[in-house]
């Protein structure tokens, strides 16, 4: 032991007033630290090093004195210790307090080689793993698979990188088909009322957030709910949740609220668990949900109306409900993107091997025509609306599972306890995943909104999960891959998109017609704009009404990238929606050119010209 006695300055002047002296001392036998604020005493174990008396950094109203205490642990840490200020009293009762504080410094190093016994600490270590749950909004399960049944890592890597290191159940369903429901019910593990609740803190004091507070360091997104109350007043509470869901320019905020929530993940986390402090990541994504606007590359095009779309039901004509899917699984290669990032920010941070993450749905989407989108009383397929994905990484796992084990999304917050060693809560009506022992799901309880504000609990089999319709009709209507097969590519003539015009037959007259875009977007129309993709969206009038709906090839630069069908529309017209390769280097001067697909005299089929007026 080495003891270096205190010193005081000479220099007492009223600018410049300071202490500055060296205490050395290493003690290894005992591990006692002594910490002095404002004339008070803590202790706190660890091995310590005495060192560096002197002033803090200036502060506004009044300079504040330090003394500064290095442990010597492997966690190596920093204790400022603060003195009451100095300048408020007479110059005597400043050197009294000096020198109290010195001999209280000396005191302390004293006492830690004299060999007093440190207090145990009476919170028990407990383990905290980094806890990831990503919710996704309006992810019908279906969609993310390929005709075998698998992740379709052709086109969704990053969630397929992710599933490979997870357990995937299979036979997830939702309990409620809206936001201010199904949120709730995931981060409170218990079935939505039949009384309809703003997702507030307010209305849910017991959370996976409220739970966690404690132990938990937090890096929370949440839209359309504010169930972290964080302190603030029902009304605060409310007025977020409004301010969320009346944003008009959600196709920005999304992508920048959610690479936000991803810089938040940082290495530093690692040395919170040491101190027993974990970290808590939740991110509510409204994304890939309606309305579907993005492309891979995370452009956000116009027009973006949903044509074929009236009152959440589908137009019994299939073209406008697969059109849709087609923009839907556009928007999800997109999301893929995002969770790429997500798993990059976890794995630099060194948080991957020993992180729970959890990744599901809010609810699904349908694609039937003549069927609605997300109502569970007016389809036949409420499969789609109900099946979400629900993958578990555990710590340490580095392979995949399937489990067929019926669940609910209330199971979730139960499992996520669990795997963190934290107590269930007896009140809770979901099951931990991770029990072998659960009581037997006899149906699939699901709140259903009705007519005037009323709700009731609608009951689905354990089945529901097995059926396989609408993924059999996705492959056969639009495919799977990075590029389906029947992106662009559908309808007759179909291996024709992607040739070039002068190798195909083409007729010697021309179809007249006019041509319009479709509104509220009339800018669409100026040269080029239309050109560079990826969305068409324009209505054409025919001077010779065609006897069936046309068949149109949209050309640009002389290649067809698309044929699609001319359908009705108000006052005569037909309307021509589409998706097309996105080409932002495109410097073209010219708009795009329209040929319509019709059989010659011999029966052949040839392209017409159609020449419009714009």
């Amino acid at each position: 032991m080495r003891l270096t006695l205190p010193y005081v300055s000479s220099r007492w002047g009223a600018s410049k007033r300071f202490l500055k002296e060296t205490v050395l001392l290493t003690s290894w036998a005992k591990r006692v630290t002594w910490k002095v604020s404002a004339g008070s005493w803590w202790r706190d174990s660890g091995p310590v090093a005495c060192h560096s008396i002197g002033p803090s950094s200036p502060r506004t109203f009044a300079p504040l004195w330090s003394i500064k205490w290095r442990s010597i642990n492997l966690d190596t840490r920093d204790f400022w210790l603060r003195w009451a200020p100095l300048n408020e009293a007479s110059p005597t009762v400043k050197r009294i307090k000096q020198a109290l504080l010195i001999a209280g410094v000396a005191l302390g190093c004293v006492v830690t080689s004299s060999g007093a016994e440190p207090q145990a600490s009476a919170s028990p270590k407990v383990r905290t793993p980094p806890v990831f749950l990503i919710v996704l909004d309006g992810l019908p399960r279906s969609s993310l698979l390929d005709s075998k049944g698998g992740i379709d890592a052709a086109a969704y890597p990053n969630l397929a990188s992710l599933a490979a290191d997870s357990t995937r159940f299979v036979a997830t369903t939702t309990v409620a088909v809206r936001i201010i429901d199904a949120i709730p019910a995931i981060l409170t593990g218990r079935l939505p009322g039949l009384e309809r609740r703003p997702a507030l803190a307010a209305e849910y004091p017991q959370s996976l957030f409220s739970l966690l507070q404690d132990q938990y360091a937090m890096n929370i997104l949440e839209v359309e709910s504010a169930l972290r109350g964080g302190g603030r007043s029902p009304e605060a509470q409310a007025k977020q949740v409004r301010a969320m869901r009346d944003d008009r320019n959600e196709d920005i905020l999304e992508q920048k609220a959610f690479r936000r929530f991803v810089q938040q993940i940082e290495p530093t986390d690692r040395k919170a668990r040491g101190k027993g402090v974990g970290s808590l990541h939740f991110a509510h994504v409204r994304l890939p949900r309606f309305p579907w606007h993005l492309v891979p590359g995370g452009t956000s095009y116009r027009p973006y109306r949903h044509f074929g779309l009236r009152l959440d039901t589908w137009d019994e004509e299939p073209w406008w409900s697969d059109d849709a899917y087609r923009r839907h699984l556009l928007q999800l290669q997109f999301v893929d993107q995002l969770v790429g990032e997500f798993l990059q920010a976890v794995k630099s941070a060194g948080l991957y091997e020993q992180a729970v993450i959890i990744l599901t749905a809010d609810y699904g989407t349908g694609f039937w025509p003549g069927e609605t989108r997300r109502s569970l009383g007016s389809t036949d397929h409420p499969e789609d609306m109900l099946h979400v994905p629900l993958w578990v990484k555990a710590p340490d796992q580095s392979d995949s599972h399937v489990s067929t084990r019926p669940a609910q999304s209330i199971d979730i917050l139960p499992t996520v306890l669990e795997m963190i060693d934290f107590p269930v809560p007896d009140d809770l009506e979901g099951c931990s995943l991770q029990k072998k022992a659960c009581p037997p799901l006899p149906l699939r309880q699901v709140v259903q909104p009705g007519q005037n504000g009323t709700r009731r609990y609608a009951e689905f089999p354990l089945d529901l999960t097995d059926r396989d319709a609408t993924l059999k009709r996705k492959i056969e209507r639009v495919g799977t891959g990075r590029v389906p097969e029947h992106l662009y590519a559908h309808g007759p003539l179909a291996q024709w998109v992607g040739r070039r015009v002068e190798e195909l037959p083409s007729s010697s007259t021309q179809q007249e017609g006019v041509v319009g875009s479709a509104r509220p977007h009339r800018q669409w129309l100026k040269a080029g704009q239309g050109a560079r993709g990826p969305r068409v969206a324009l209505w054409v009038e025919f001077n010779e009404a065609p006897i069936e709906t046309p068949w149109v090839a949209v050309v640009r630069e002389g290649v067809i990238e698309t044929i699609v069908p001319a359908l009705p529309e108000k006052r005569g017209r037909r309307l021509l929606v589409a998706m097309i390769p996105e080409r932002k280097d495109l410097d073209a001067e010219d708009p795009l050119e329209l040929f319509q697909v019709k059989e010659s005299e011999n029966g052949s089929v040839v392209l017409q010209p159609i020449s419009l007026q714009r």
